[in-house]
This record gives C-alpha cells, sequence and structure tokens, in this order.
C-alpha cells in the first residue's frame, strides 16, 4: 500500500514571528506565494524499503552543534520524516517499523521554499490515509505545525500550505483555519475592491513566478535569535497593515522588497540579482524581493521567456502560483 501527496511549496513576501506556550498559537504573519512546484511524498506501508522505527532525540537534532550534515543531506529529509512518524507512533500507538518514505523536490532545500513543512504535511496526511485514522484536515496540519516550530525549521508555512494562491495570515498560529485568507484573482491598484474569487481565477493564474536560488539559509538561526526576531517583528507588523491597505500585486512586491531592505537581510550577491530582476531593470517584471527566509530571489511576471531572456539569467526556476492546494496524486 502506498500514498502520494503533492504539497505546493511556500515563498513568504514578509512576516513576524510569534511565539506561545500553546504551540498551536505560536507561529507568524504574514503573506506568501503558493507555487505549483513543490515537494512530492510517497509513504509505503508493510515495505521492505527501510526500517523506519528509528527515534530522533535531542542528541540528534540536525540543528546541533554536533551535526556537522548540511540541509542537503538526506539526514535532514529523515529527520523531519521520522519526527512525523515519530507523532503518529507516540500519539496513536503506530506500528511504523515498516513505513518507507520517499520525497521528491521540485525546488531546493533551506532556500525559502518551505520544503520542511511541506514533508511534514506530506508524511502527515499519507499516514492518516494509510492507517484509516479518520483525521480532520484541520488535526492533520496541526500535527505537520508541531513538527515545524519543534524541529525549528519554520513557524508559519504549514498554515500557509493548507490555502491556495496568495495567501494572507493576519494571525499567527494554526489553531484553526480562520486566520488565513487567499487571493485567487489578480488586484489592481485601480479596482482594489471585492472580487468573486472564483470568476476571476484565469487572472492570476497568468502570473508567473521565477526564482533563483545561491545557496542556503539555517532558519532557526535568524528566528530564534532574538535581536534579528525583533527587527522583523517590528517591521512585519508594519508590512502586513501596508499590504492589506492595498492588496495589489504591486503593492505585495513593494512591501516585500521594502521589508527585506530593512531587515537587513539580503545579502550582497542577492541583492545583485533581485536588482537584476526588479522592475527597473527588467520590463517584464512585476517586481522582485527575496523569499522569506532562503538565499533565493523571486520575482513575478506575465511573461516568463522574456523576462529571463531580458534578465540574461540562468539556472532560474519557473513556478505558476498554485490554485489547487495539496493533491493526493494517483
Amino acid at each position: 500500500m502506498k500514498v502520494k501527496i503533492f504539497v505546493p511549496s511556500n515563498i513568504s513576501c514578509f512576516f513576524s514571528i510569534y511565539y506561545d506556550k500553546n504551540i498551536l498559537k505560536s507561529g507568524s504573519c504574514g503573506v506568501g506565494i503558493l507555487l505549483d512546484n513543490g515537494v512530492i511524498t510517497t509513504v509505503k506501508k508493510n515495505s521492505k524499503d527501510f526500517n523506519s522505527s528509528k527515534d530522533f532525540n535531542s542528541s540528534n537534532n540536525f540543528n546541533s552543534s554536533n551535526n556537522t550534515n548540511t540541509y542537503n543531506d538526506s539526514y535532514f529529509k529523515d529527520y523531519i520524516s521520522y519526527k512525523t512518524l515519530n507523532y503518529f507512533k507516540d500519539n496513536f500507538d503506530l506500528d511504523i517499523s515498516k513505513i518507507a518514505i520517499e520525497h521528491k523536490f521540485n525546488v531546493p532545500i533551506a532556500s525559502g521554499f518551505g520544503t520542511s513543512s511541506a514533508m511534514a504535511t506530506g508524511v502527515s496526511i499519507a499516514i492518516n490515509k494509510l492507517f484509516d485514522l479518520n483525521l480532520s484536515k484541520l488535526e492533520l496540519f496541526q500535527i505537520a505545525h508541531i513538527v515545524e516550530v519543534e524541529s525549528g525549521t519554520g513557524l508559519g508555512d504549514v498554515i500557509s500550505q493548507s490555502s491556495k494562491g496568495i495567501v494572507i495570515k493576519d494571525k499567527p498560529g494554526i489553531v484553526d483555519f480562520n486566520n488565513v485568507s487567499n487571493i485567487l484573482h489578480k488586484v489592481n491598484n485601480e479596482a482594489n475592491n471585492e472580487v468573486n474569487n472564483e470568476s476571476n481565477i484565469e487572472d492570476i493564474n497568468e502570473i508567473f513566478v521565477v526564482t533563483k536560488t545561491i545557496g542556503e539559509i539555517d532558519t532557526s538561526s535568524i528566528i530564534q535569535n532574538p535581536n534579528i526576531s525583533k527587527k522583523i517583528n517590528d517591521l512585519g507588523k508594519i508590512a502586513i497593515k501596508s499590504f492589506l491597505k492595498d492588496k495589489s500585486i504591486e503593492n505585495l512586491m513593494d512591501v516585500s522588497i521594502n521589508f527585506a531592505n530593512n531587515t537587513n537581510l539580503i545579502n550582497d550577491e542577492l541583492r545583485k540579482i533581485i536588482d537584476v530582476m526588479g522592475k527597473n531593470n527588467n520590463r517584464y517584471s512585476l517586481g522582485s524581493s527575496m523569499a522569506m527566509l532562503g538565499n533565493t530571489a523571486f520575482a513575478l511576471t506575465k511573461f516568463p521567456e522574456d523576462f529571463i531572456e531580458n534578465s540574461d539569467l540562468e539556472d532560474v526556476l519557473i513556478s505558476k502560483i498554485d490554485i489547487n492546494g495539496v493533491k493526493i496524486l494517483k
């Protein structure tokens, strides 16, 4: 028996950090863009591929100073997978000794695409289906959120990946789904009013996301640093207020790059790429910024081929904004 799950990747445009004693109330506020390139997780039951009853404890945590593995190593993928599996073993008394997991990545790891949360979400949904647990959608995303926060790999990607399109989080955590809303249509500056999402769904489907990744960033080193997180929080609160006043694509990108600049999270190499991808240097660009938190530049465009030719960039990834959400694949 096997189940295959697709979870869209998530690019955070800006964010603020919130911690609470209740882990389900911990999270982030901000805006993210879901991509149709993401993570495909295949989970097999009663598999002879490998024994997955391994128990990761604090001494084996991949963020430990004693561990020299990088995010690209299989250890990272195994850690998130086993962490999620062990949650089910401990809370639902499941036999996970013959569970095999495979992750296929269509985006870079540890580069601002929410791959860790996508892995945890994929495993959660697959285990629920394989063992007929009949858990609700909310419960499954809550499990993935708990794994994500406890691992220190992120805060708000899971709740974003439970949605579609461009996701707005005006409250932190995942106590329910009421703290997220989405944009499935393109909002113009000239007509920033309520629009029927379904009748305008093709508008947002015309927009492509071009990304250029030049390396990795350790998310935990940033979100767990009190000095950096305070600056992020102060600027993140300003950013979400600025965006909510004008929920246009143009304003989203302006707010995002202002946030990235003011937080000083952009290194010199990434800044050059963002500038090249920006609307001042590329007439096909709708704006460019930094994917939070990753060493990745991203830009929005309606004409990806012309955009790339005009910017003369190599090794870029072209995605569409995902309007379908998490899917169970055959």
